[in-house]
């Protein structure tokens, strides 16, 4: 369809140049008749129309009166030509190539940068196993911040293709649970027979760590108590020394530690376990003698003058004669105290 409009704008060119040939040029260089607008092909402008002529210079309108070669059908972006439809003075429509289509300039909204801020993940330590062995995880946080400030953000800044994993594999070592057995305690008789105990656990042997005893084999678990000290019991009383006694004369009393013992194994007991009617006495009467108090005197010291008249003194103490113990002074006469100061060196100096 285009070649025969083609041909036919041409043919129709030749006749009217063969009909109307172009008037000499001017003296000047320029077009004689103004009216006259040179082309490639040298049709007369004023049968073809400025808007639509194309680049061998044929005039669309002419050849098809204005219906057949309508530039707006055949010359439009969709037939490979320049872009929209030309208008009256050849413009292009600026919508038809650059309005916001494939070379719109707009900026990303929001990948690993962002109009010059920079978006990064940190993470965190990981946390426990969920599993002591045979497999568990472990996890940790991954945030994405923006990189000057440390802020927080939206995951979708990071972009989620290069997100660091927040969880792992872990303690994958098969499991070896075993029992572990403490010491025996103390055991709850001295004699007779008693029970004693001690902690058993499942231990998980790789780690160390103490489980639930349902991981371990429960027909092999070792006994947690036992009897102890199955012997007869042998209870008997024993008596320490007696003490000072109260008094130094006219009758005081002493006393001492009676305690019942189980002799196997030398363990003190309540003293109901031993014989009531054989316990030892704890107390007895001691210094019965009466007493006998009497002035104790020593030696007069030095004088305190050498002449003149002086004084010297001496120690005067009552004392429990049958036991030579010093008691209070009230305890002697006082009426017959002697003197424990006297006159001494009186000659004149």
């Amino acid at each position: 369809m285009k070649l025969g409009r083609f041909q036919l704008a041409a043919g129709l060119a030749a006749a009217f140049l063969t009909a109307c040939p172009p008037a000499p040029p001017s003296p000047d260089g320029g077009a004689e008749d103004a009216g006259v607008v040179p082309t490639d092909a040298g049709v007369d402008a004023g049968d073809v129309d400025a808007g639509t002529v194309d680049d061998a210079g044929f005039d669309a309108g002419a050849v098809d009166g204005g219906g057949a070669a309508d530039a707006g059908d055949d010359r439009d972006g969709g037939d490979g030509s320049d872009g929209g439809d030309v208008d009256d003075g050849g413009d292009v429509d600026d919508g038809g190539v650059t309005d916001g289509g494939a070379a719109d300039g707009g900026e990303s909204d929001g990948g690993a940068s962002d109009a010059g801020v920079s978006f990064g993940w940190i993470t965190g330590a990981y946390g426990m196993c969920s599993e002591v062995c045979g497999g568990g995880v472990q996890s940790r946080a991954v945030t994405c911040v923006e990189q000057g400030s440390g802020t927080v953000v939206d995951d979708g800044s990071c972009g989620g293709a290069s997100r660091p994993a927040d969880m792992q594999a872990c303690n994958t070592d098969p499991c070896d649970f075993a029992w572990t057995v403490g010491q025996f305690g103390m055991c709850s008789e001295v004699c007779g027979g008693g029970v004693q105990s001690r902690a058993v656990t499942c231990v998980e042997q790789n780690s160390g760590t103490v489980v639930d005893d349902g991981s371990c084999d429960g027909a092999s678990r070792p006994a947690d108590m036992q009897a102890c000290n199955t012997d007869p019991c042998d209870f008997a009383w024993t008596a320490g020394q007696f003490g000072m006694c109260s008094e130094v004369c006219g009758g005081g009393v002493q006393s001492r530690a009676v305690t019942c013992v189980e002799q196997g194994s030398g363990s003190v007991v309540d003293d109901g376990s031993c014989d009531g009617a054989s316990r030892p006495a704890d107390m007895q009467a001691c210094n019965t003698d009466p007493c006998d108090f009497a002035w104790t005197v020593g030696q007069f010291g030095m004088c305190s003058e050498v002449c003149g008249g002086g004084v010297q003194s001496r120690a005067v103490t009552c004392v429990e004669q049958g036991s030579g113990t010093v008691v209070d002074d009230g305890s002697c006469d006082g009426a017959s105290r002697p003197a424990d100061m006297q006159a001494c060196n009186t000659q004149p100096c």
